[in-house]
């Protein structure tokens, strides 16, 4: 793969603790901790990954559906060809 035609992307991650509303650490491959109540996030990324490990492979209209993050960014995790941008 080479790096010039790799494209950038920002996955949507949460800010603060739905629960709490505490600060958050990335725990890495897209999970977040609360510090406070230890409530676990995802972001783009995450939630993607938790739908292929909980359901198997499934159409990109079912996972769009189901996560909420687009079919741009779903075919983007997929293939591989993106750097994360933070």
């Amino acid at each position: 793969m080479e790096l010039n035609r790799l494209v950038k992307i920002t996955f949507d991650k949460p800010e603060q603790c739905d629960s709490c509303g505490g600060a958050l650490e990335y725990k890495g491959i897209g999970r977040y901790v609360c510090v406070n109540c230890g409530n676990e996030m995802l972001d783009d990324y995450g939630k993607v990954k938790e739908y292929f490990r909980v359901h198997g492979s499934a159409p990109l209209f079912e996972v769009v559906k189901d996560t909420g993050v687009s079919k741009d960014k779903v075919r983007l995790i997929l293939s591989g060809d993106y750097m994360d941008i933070r």
